[in-house]
Formats: structure tokens, C-alpha cells, sequence
């Protein structure tokens, strides 16, 4: 942004005084529009006029997320009627969508997602006086974590986010019973399999080094043993 004399007029018609004799205090009483010397792209405080097509693609994956999250969340407390089950479908589904997305398990949206889901559920164990099942889900997720860290360990099959993610998603299905821990892992290998035999008949990578993402096969098998409740 060019100066103006703090006498002088600008294009658009608005005087500058001495003390807004600044590029700041000259775009704002521009209207924020940038000057005939302004060949950037930007307006007069560098901003951008239009969103790019990436920022949109974004907002739209968001809000397809979130509307997932709710249709996910609706589902599960309709058939199991535990209140936890709401910020773990809607975690789990953001989580479903940026690894689906980008290959990545963001560790403050599993941090949020776990914490929010025991927060709810110790709230509704408080209410209920039931917290053999909520003490038994701890036990659970606590054994869950060990078992995938040491495949994680041994093997080159599972990644560490999806150690933390098997962590989170067995708390509600532990919460109901225990074995549907089980089938909710059955289930995301069986459809984990499904996909990569969809991608080789497509022609794509599945040999040993190639990958998918987990997180949505995983709330696939949330949402079978949720149901099965």
C-alpha cells in the first residue's frame, strides 16, 4: 500500500489526515479495496477476495463429516440409549473422514473425542449408579491398547495411530459388553479386506507397501456392534 500526504485524496474519494497517514488506517478508509497499483490479487489488507477451491473442497468434506457425525450419533443412542455414544460417533466420524481424506489421525481429535466420551459416560454412571460397567470398559479399552501396541511392535500392518484409534472406539462397545469389543474389530478387518480387494480389481496398489486408511472400516465395525447391542 502506497502512502498519501496527509492532505490528500485518494482514488476513492476519502480524505487522509496526518494521523492516518499509515498503509493500515489508508485501507480501512478505502473500503478495504485495493489501489490501481495493487496488480497481488489481493484486497488492501492482503487478504484473498475469493475462497480457493481447496478451502471449499475443505468446508464441503467438513460438512459432510458432520452430517455423517449426526446420522452415526442418532443411530447408535437410538438402539443403545447411552448418551456417550454421541461425542464418540461424532469423533469417530471426523476421524473416518480425515484419515479417508489425508492419511492422518490428528492425536487432538482423538484426545478430544476420548476424553469428551468418558466424560458423558461417568456423568450417566454417576446418575445411574452403574459403574461396574463403566470401571469393566476402562479394563477393556486398557487391554485393546496393549494387544494393538504389540502388533503394532512386532508387525508393520497397523500404524500408531491406529493403536490410539482402537483405544478410543472400544469404550462404548465395551461399555455395553465386552465381546462386542470383538465384533467391532471382526468387522473392520472383513470390510478392511473388501476394500483392498475393490482396489485391486480397480488396478491400485495393494502390495505390501501400499495402504488404507482404517478409520473408516473401524466405525463401520463401531456402528455393526453398537447396533448388535
Amino acid at each position: 500500500l502506497k502512502r498519501f500526504r496527509p492532505w490528500g485524496v485518494n482514488h476513492c474519494g476519502v480524505e487522509i489526515n496526518r494521523h492516518q497517514n499509515t498503509p493500515r488506517c489508508s485501507a480501512i478508509l478505502r473500503g478495504g479495496r485495493a489501489g490501481a497499483s495493487d496488480r497481488s490479487g489481493t484486497d488492501a489488507v492482503g487478504r484473498k477476495p475469493e475462497m480457493s477451491s481447496g478451502t471449499d473442497a475443505r468446508a464441503l468434506k467438513i460438512g459432510i463429516a458432520g452430517l455423517l457425525g449426526c446420522a452415526v450419533a442418532v443411530l447408535a443412542v437410538w438402539h443403545s440409549g447411552i448418551a456417550a455414544a454421541v461425542p464418540a460417533a461424532f469423533g469417530l466420524t471426523v476421524l473416518a473422514a480425515t484419515d479417508l481424506a489425508s492419511r492422518r489421525l490428528p492425536s487432538r481429535i482423538v484426545l478430544l473425542t476420548f476424553l469428551a466420551t468418558i466424560a458423558v459416560a461417568a456423568w450417566d454412571a454417576s446418575r445411574s449408579g452403574k459403574w461396574f460397567g463403566f470401571v469393566q470398559a476402562w479394563a477393556v479399552v486398557g487391554a485393546v491398547t496393549i494387544g494393538s501396541l504389540l502388533v503394532w511392535a512386532v508387525t508393520s500392518g497397523i500404524a500408531f495411530g491406529d493403536v490410539k484409534l482402537l483405544g478410543v472406539a472400544s469404550f462404548i462397545p465395551a461399555l455395553i459388553a465386552p465381546h462386542l469389543v470383538l465384533s467391532m474389530v471382526v468387522v473392520a478387518l472383513v470390510t478392511s479386506l473388501v476394500v483392498i480387494g475393490i482396489r485391486r480389481l480397480r488396478g491400485h496398489d495393494v502390495g505390501r507397501n501400499a495402504t488404507i486408511a482404517f478409520a473408516p472400516p473401524l466405525l463401520v465395525g463401531w456402528l455393526v456392534a453398537v447396533m448388535a447391542s
